[in-house]
């Protein structure tokens, strides 16, 4: 005999509320920092001449470093978030 799952109350869904919601946190902070660093200009356009076609050569060169090591960790946080926010849903 099957047994129907009971319907998910507000109680039931309060832990992977609170799991999103510390999601979309770090979602946010990560969309921060990569806006932060774009809207910095980091980068500047060289044009090289070539010899060969198309006889010139376009380079990007950062001016300063791409975000540091926080930023993966930020996302990973999101990820991970996010996925036991499904877990708390399902089981």
């Amino acid at each position: 005999m099957c047994s129907v799952p009971k319907c998910p109350t507000f109680a039931d869904c309060q832990q992977p509320r609170l799991k999103l919601r510390r999601a979309e946190k770090h979602l946010n902070d990560v969309k921060t920092t990569i806006d932060t660093f774009i809207n910095n200009k980091p980068y500047t356009f060289v044009v090289e001449a070539n010899p060969e076609p198309p006889n010139y050569v376009i380079i990007a060169r950062m001016k300063q470093p791409a975000p540091d090591d926080e930023l993966s960790v930020t996302i990973g946080d999101f990820a991970h978030n996010a996925r036991s926010a499904l877990d708390l849903l399902v089981y």
